[in-house]
């Protein structure tokens, strides 16, 4: 399903870098999406995917979209720049996986 510029499997989900993430949750949420849940995956140099186990995303995210898209923004960011002093692996990058419902 495409909304705008952003993508989502048949599930609601998206895997972005975390500055298109939060753009992504900005549009979709204004778009009438709420945001059910975020986690951060490691993208390895040769593309392999796979779960960071230090950025796990949110537990329990707001029924209220507004608050839990500004909750998601929040810890996105804080993440990444976790990410950005001490990153989880060398030669890799941290994105984020958006997971959306109406």
């Amino acid at each position: 399903m495409t909304h705008g510029d952003f993508t989502l499997s048949a599930n609601g989900t998206i895997v972005l870098a975390c500055d298109d993430a939060v753009r992504a949750i900005d549009a979709l949420t204004k778009d009438g999406m709420r945001l059910e849940r975020w986690e951060g995956i490691v993208v390895t140099a040769t593309g392999a995917r796979m779960k960071s186990l230090e950025h796990g995303g949110s537990f329990a995210l707001s029924a209220d979209g507004a608050r839990a898209a500004q909750s998601a923004v929040e810890g996105i960011r804080r993440a990444q720049a976790t990410w950005d002093r001490r990153p989880e692996f060398e030669r890799a990058t941290l994105h984020v996986a958006l997971t959306f419902g109406r």
